[in-house]
């Protein structure tokens, strides 16, 4: 994922969660942008969005809406995200 693209996403993202396009129940309660970079090797980030509930029903709901806010409403602007993979884990707290 290029700077410019993780830019396009968490705009998108930080957007849907204003607009309640995302959660509509209220589940999430943070998020952030987690650099996995290596020096020299490789440019990764890590999107997380963290959730009140480990409702997994709920995470594969938001999972759809994720996609069509972060990657969809990033391209009607004219950039070509591309479809991101996305993971449900659970604290063990």
């Amino acid at each position: 994922m290029t700077v410019d693209a993780l830019d396009t996403y968490w705009e998108n993202l930080v957007l849907g969660l204003i607009g309640e396009t995302i959660d509509e129940q209220d589940e999430i309660c943070g998020c952030r942008v987690v650099d996995k970079s290596k020096k020299g090797n490789r440019t990764m980030f890590r999107l997380e969005i963290w959730t009140r509930s480990g409702n997994v029903k709920l995470a594969e709901d938001m999972k759809v809406r994720l996609s069509e806010v972060l990657v969809e409403g990033g391209s009607k602007g004219g950039n070509q995200l591309k479809p991101l993979d996305f993971e449900f884990k659970q604290s063990h707290s």
